[in-house]
C-alpha cells in the first residue's frame, strides 16, 4: 500500500527528474545547439568537427600557441571519443528511465489525459527524430 508520504516523494523525485531534464534541453537548445549547428556532421550523425570550433574560439581568446592549439584538438578529440563511449554505453539505461517517468505520468492521469499526454510524446519524439536526422 503507497502511503501519503511515498506518494509525495515520487511525486517530487519525478519533479526532480523532469526539472532535470528541462534544464538539459534547455542548456542544449540554448548554449550547445549554437555551438554545434554548423558542424559538418558524417553519414553516421557523428560530427566530423570534434570540437574544432571551440579550439578555434579557446584559441583566440586565450592567445594559444600553436603547440598549445594542436595539444588541445588533441585532448578534444580524446575526450570526445570517451564522451562518445559514455553516451553509447549510457543511452540504453537514460531510455529505460525516461520510459518509466512516462509510465509514472500516465498512472496520474485520467484515460482521456493519458491520450492527449501519449499525442505530446509523439509530437515531442517526432521533433526530436526530425532534429537527429539534420
Amino acid at each position: 500500500m503507497v502511503t501519503t508520504t511515498k506518494r509525495w516523494m515520487s511525486v517530487a523525485l519525478l519533479s526532480m527528474l523532469a526539472i532535470g531534464v528541462g534544464a538539459g534541453i534547455l542548456i542544449d537548445r540554448l548554449v550547445l545547439a549554437p555551438t554545434v549547428s554548423s558542424d559538418v556532421r558524417t553519414g553516421d550523425g557523428h560530427h566530423r568537427d570534434h570540437g574544432g570550433r571551440m579550439v578555434a574560439r579557446l584559441r583566440e581568446r586565450l592567445d594559444l600557441t600553436e603547440k598549445q592549439a594542436s595539444e588541445l584538438e588533441e585532448v578534444m578529440n580524446r575526450n570526445h571519443e570517451t564522451a562518445r563511449q559514455f553516451w553509447s554505453e549510457s543511452r540504453d539505461e537514460y531510455e529505460a528511465l525516461r520510459k518509466q517517468f512516462r509510465r509514472d505520468i500516465r498512472e496520474l492521469l485520467t484515460e482521456a489525459q493519458r491520450r492527449e499526454f501519449d499525442d505530446m510524446v509523439s509530437e515531442y519524439e517526432q521533433k526530436r527524430r526530425s532534429r537527429h536526422d539534420r
